[in-house]
């Protein structure tokens, strides 16, 4: 098997979210800016774990050679930002629509290999994937600055 580093991760999560119209500027870790004058979609890794590679592991069993395979989980941040907080009503207005077009993204991804993200072996990398979302009110550069957006926390697994 052969890994794929955090920057292919964020560069295939990018370009998989910058194909869609609705969301016009999305940008990876190594892109991340102390100001957001329009609404914007930031990707960056959040934290992960690996699991020791032992000789039962249900993975050893579907190799040819029954080699063990390490598993590992990436956690994600998809911080969606969709405008400066000023009145609930028209801040959901702002967020609603962008919040479906990542939605309609993570639901499109329904075959390997997802976000089309190949390991150095050409298999898909990502073996499953799973996401949650949370409402949020960013502070963001200048605290009294806040943004209305969306937290999506998008869990990975590699094996």
């Amino acid at each position: 098997m052969g890994w794929v580093t955090y920057l292919q991760v964020g560069e295939a999560l990018k370009d998989t979210f910058a194909a869609h119209a609705s969301l016009t500027h999305v940008l990876d870790a190594d892109e991340l800016r102390e100001n957001i004058d329009e609404p914007t979609l930031q990707i960056y890794p959040e934290s992960g774990a690996v699991d020791v590679a032992t000789r039962t592991d249900r993975t050893t069993f579907g190799t040819a050679t029954h080699t063990p395979r390490r598993q590992a989980e990436q956690v994600w941040h998809l911080d969606l930002y969709a405008r400066q907080r000023r009145h609930i009503g028209e801040d959901f207005a702002a967020l609603l629509p962008l919040m479906d077009a990542v939605e309609e993204i993570l639901s499109e991804q329904d075959a390997k290999p997802f976000f089309g993200l190949l390991d150095g072996d050409g298999l898909s990398a990502i073996q499953a994937f799973s996401w949650q979302w949370q409402r949020v009110a960013f502070i963001y550069g200048d605290p009294g600055t806040p943004y209305a957006g969306a937290r999506y926390t998008l869990t990975l697994r590699f094996f």
